[in-house]
């Protein structure tokens, strides 16, 4: 087993997988942009079908919202731990630090703040 002065840090700060194989902060973001795209699906649905009937666009609309979120949200996490599987967990976090570096910001951003620098003793 390799031993680093950072992996007590690492091992502390990682967030625990809670459901598929995500973490909490993961599916907050997946069941938000799920339920704007829900909405704004719905929100199309109810314009397109009022002209029909104001009640069935009601019906429409609501059940566009609560099960395309659902639904939606399902898929997502699936396709998400799928890819977490294939490429490990923090695949999306190193190519974003990768690009940034490249830009000539990354160091900056990740590794050395006003109040924190990585590897400086305490």
């Amino acid at each position: 087993m390799e031993h680093s002065e950072f992996q007590l840090a690492d091992d502390l700060t990682n967030e625990p997988v809670v459901f598929m194989g995500c973490t909490g902060s993961e599916i907050s973001v997946v069941a938000m942009v799920c339920a704007v795209v829900s909405l704004l699906t719905a929100l199309i649905a109810f314009i397109v079908l009022f002209s029909v009937s104001s009640s069935l666009a009601i019906l429409a609309a609501a059940v566009i919202v609560m099960g395309g979120t659902i639904a939606l949200s399902v898929y997502a996490l699936r396709k998400l731990m799928t890819n977490k599987e294939e490429r490990g967990d923090n695949y999306y976090k190193e190519v974003l630090q990768l690009m940034l570096s490249e830009c000539g910001v990354g160091h900056r951003i990740f590794n050395q703040t006003l109040s924190f620098q990585r590897g400086r003793s305490l």
